[in-house]
């Protein structure tokens, strides 16, 4: 518990000192901070003692060093860490990445015999058709169970397809081998294993493949809260605080750029699951063709992915979820 010297007639610049440095502790409850905030108010709206004829340069010098530390003070007031007011945006990418690590939910994401994961997905995708190339709208459904087994049910322009997969067909990323001891560095190792061939696995293209990941909601609970810990440790990663999705949602934005496209990733705060990502140019200017790797990757500007519903079902028929 955190205490605070009560007196009269303002705080001294030790108090003061002290106050900008619990400030400074992102640790400091909720309860205490506002205390700290309120004996910073009380300096502030002090009323200065009334001078004697004694008054030295001394003390007017230490009253002038007292003014200044309060007004950077009050500008420390309104800038604390954020984590400690939920009502305003995190701090960093990786906060909000911790954050949603403890916020997995357990439960419909491990499906058991005779489930299937069931997700529909909206967007636009690069595709290309005899030498042309564009931006064309998709709505994809899958249906995946554990075993790799499942359907996908896609329709690209104008074009329809509907495919049934044998066990092993789809895959199901339970990456349980990247779990254990020292797990993180054992995961990136995982996931730069699945970058496209011939693409450099930078932090951005590591972003993206986590990104995928979570995407399709594919990953087991404890990997799944793996995934964000370990996307927490890549340096580039921007918080876009509060954000929605392409249908309006609200969520928490997490972007990565590679200096050329900037891919956001819009999660569902209470659930932590992915309901939407975007590729945006960083110069909207830019109207060059997309790289191999930006094709390769799923990374053209312009292209998006909403996840519009998710959730445990029992057969390839069922479209409505079961979440729970």
């Amino acid at each position: 518990m955190i205490s605070f010297p009560e007196r009269k007639g303002g705080a001294s610049v030790d108090d003061l000192r002290e106050i900008q440095r619990l400030f400074q502790i992102n640790e400091m409850d909720p309860k205490s901070r506002e205390r700290a905030r309120f004996r910073l108010m009380q300096a502030i709206a002090a009323e200065p003692p009334t001078p004697s004829v004694m008054t030295t340069a001394r003390r007017r010098r230490r009253r002038v060093s007292a003014l200044a530390l309060v007004a950077v003070l009050a500008a420390l007031a309104f800038v604390a860490p954020s984590l400690m007011t939920p009502s305003s945006a995190p701090a960093s990418a990786a906060d909000v990445l911790r954050q949603l690590a403890g916020h997995v939910q357990s439960g419909w994401e491990n499906p058991s015999s005779g489930q299937f994961i069931y997700t529909k997905t909206v967007g636009g995708r690069w595709e290309c058709q005899g030498g042309s190339c564009s931006i064309v709208d998709f709505v994809r459904e899958s249906w995946i169970a554990r075993d790799g087994s499942g359907r996908i049910h896609e329709q690209v322009g104008g074009t329809r397809a509907d495919k049934m997969y044998p066990a092993g067909g789809l895959g199901f990323d339970d990456m349980s081998s990247a779990l254990g001891e020292d797990h993180l560095t054992k995961l990136r190792r995982y996931i730069e294993s699945r970058v496209p061939e011939g693409v450099e696995p930078s932090d951005f293209v590591l972003f993206v493949t986590i990104g995928d990941l979570l995407g399709e909601t594919q990953a087991l609970p404890e990997l799944r809260a793996a995934l964000f810990r370990l996307a927490a440790t890549l340096p580039g990663a921007r918080s876009l605080g509060e954000t929605t999705d392409a249908t309006g949602r609200p969520g928490v934005g997490i972007a990565y750029s590679d200096g050329a496209v900037s891919r956001q990733i819009i999660f569902d705060p209470g659930s932590a699951l992915v309901i939407g990502v975007r590729n945006v140019a960083t110069d909207p200017s830019d109207t060059r063709p997309p790289t191999p790797s930006e094709v390769a990757l799923g990374v053209v500007p312009g292209t998006s992915e909403t996840y519009v519903d998710s959730g445990e079902v029992t057969s390839t028929e069922d479209r409505r979820p079961h979440i729970g």
